[in-house]
């Protein structure tokens, strides 16, 4: 009887070490995502690379003349490529895509 209420405690302070180190990394997670430049250079370069990244985008004009962004190029035709950062507005101030 003894050794199997030292065995639940055992497993219960396990799951609490665990819930421990959890919040723990959660929150050194939230801190670094707020404050980056107080995160380690490890952590920098690998967590934060995606968000700050260029995408390339194809700009080109279709027959009428009307111009396109796509994330293919388009087969057989004349584009420039475009880089923008990922956390950009690329939308400009004022046009709501609506004519």
């Amino acid at each position: 009887m003894k050794m199997r209420v030292v065995a639940q405690q055992t497993g219960r302070a396990s799951i609490w070490v665990l819930l421990l180190v959890v919040v723990i990394l959660v929150g050194l997670a939230g801190y670094w995502y707020y404050q980056p430049q107080a995160a380690p250079g490890w952590v920098r370069g690998q967590l934060f690379k995606a968000a700050h990244t260029t995408v390339p985008l194809y700009r080109w004009q279709d027959e009428r003349g009307q111009w396109h962004i796509t994330d293919n190029p388009p087969p057989g035709r004349h584009y420039e490529t475009v880089t923008y950062r990922r956390d950009a507005n690329v939308m400009p101030a004022g046009e709501t895509g609506k004519r």
